[in-house]
């Protein structure tokens, strides 16, 4: 196949059958018309921008861009994440990587886009420096807490495993009761986002994605591939915190936490409490999160447990604007980014 004479262009309804044949191929996962057109065409946000790369009828590579609407120092913009960068391992001729990524950024350009930015892993991102442009801003921060009690359970002593997280749990709820913390309810994704405080939240962050009604429903409650299960603690005036999971299988049951943020310390502790709580439920051993953010979060999250590392991930931005939107982007202290801002895209 490499012989075959390759043309680049724009993504064409036509293309889609043979466009899912070569994410098979590369990932080898089976992606559906609903889970590609939920991502690809579903976004509130705006169109996407797909790339294409054909040989002798066949789709070989595939370079996407997704529209976000960032709030950026007081500023609502339209920036492009970079997804799906696919070039098929029998059919990779030199450029073709390169090729793909400069006719998107023209169209992001053309579109009025001052950058694009995605979450490659430490094994990719070399690569997009060198030949793309990207500018690493920082490693994404992995914060996990595991199960004390579950660890117990695995050596033998599951009875006194037990006994201990019945003591535990007696502990919680007492100590809740002394700080007077409030309750956590079920959040409704499709139907009780309008309440949602997020862009009062965005006002406080220099760089960060807009979660919009429309997004939030869209990102949550209506994606075609994953099930997302969220809370939030209720006010007189409207919630005052929120969070969305999921709990995926890996080598082990983990619950992944997207989305956590709140108005007063309280509330925020009580949605960690809550997840916390939901762990020993069902008996899931492992609660992970990853955000590139500000660092008191990240200290209360330690006070429940999670330990921080470096994740196998980056934030990278490509520069498609004025140099003092770059100037700004290059910062991490400044943005807010958490796992909700990539699983799943």
């Amino acid at each position: 196949m490499s012989n075959l004479s390759v043309t680049c262009r724009p993504f064409a309804p036509h293309d889609l059958d043979s466009l899912l044949a070569l994410h098979h191929r590369v990932f080898h996962e089976n992606r559906t018309r609903e889970q590609w057109e939920w991502k690809f065409l579903g976004n509130p946000d705006g169109e996407a921008i797909i790339m294409v790369a054909e040989a002798g009828q066949e789709i070989i590579g595939h370079y996407g861009l997704i529209p976000r609407t960032f709030f950026a120092a007081g500023h609502q913009l339209t920036a492009y994440q970079e997804v799906d960068l696919i070039i098929d391992r029998s059919a990779r001729q030199p450029g073709l990587f390169r090729t793909l990524g400069m006719m998107a950024y023209r169209a992001a350009v053309q579109r009025g886009a001052p950058f694009t930015y995605g979450y490659p892993n430490t094994r990719s991102t070399p690569v997009g420096v060198q030949k793309l442009g990207w500018e690493p801003v920082a490693p994404i921060h992995l914060l996990s807490r595991y199960a004390a009690m579950e660890q117990l359970a695995y050596t033998g002593l599951r009875p006194v495993a037990r006994a201990i997280q019945c003591s535990l749990d007696r502990w919680i709820s007492w100590r809740n009761r002394l700080d007077n913390r409030p309750a956590v309810k079920p959040l409704d994704l499709e139907r009780q986002t309008d309440a949602i405080f997020w862009e009062d939240y965005t006002r406080g962050q220099q760089i960060i994605m807009r979660r919009s009604p429309d997004y939030l429903k869209w990102r949550y409650a209506r994606s075609p591939a994953r099930e997302y299960e969220a809370f939030f603690v209720d006010s007189a005036t409207g919630p005052r915190g929120v969070a969305i999971a999921r709990v995926v299988q890996e080598k082990t049951m983990v619950l992944w936490l997207l989305e956590l943020t709140a108005r007063d310390p309280a509330a925020w502790h009580s949605l960690i409490d809550h997840c916390c709580s939901m762990c020993r439920e069902r008996n899931i051993p492992v609660m992970k999160s990853w955000q590139l953010g500000p660092t008191d979060e990240r200290r209360q999250l330690a006070r429940h447990g999670f330990i921080r590392r470096r994740a196998p991930v980056f934030q990278v931005v490509r520069p498609l604007g004025s140099k003092a939107v770059m100037d700004l982007l290059r910062s991490p202290a400044r943005w807010y980014v958490t796992l909700g801002d990539a699983d799943g895209i």
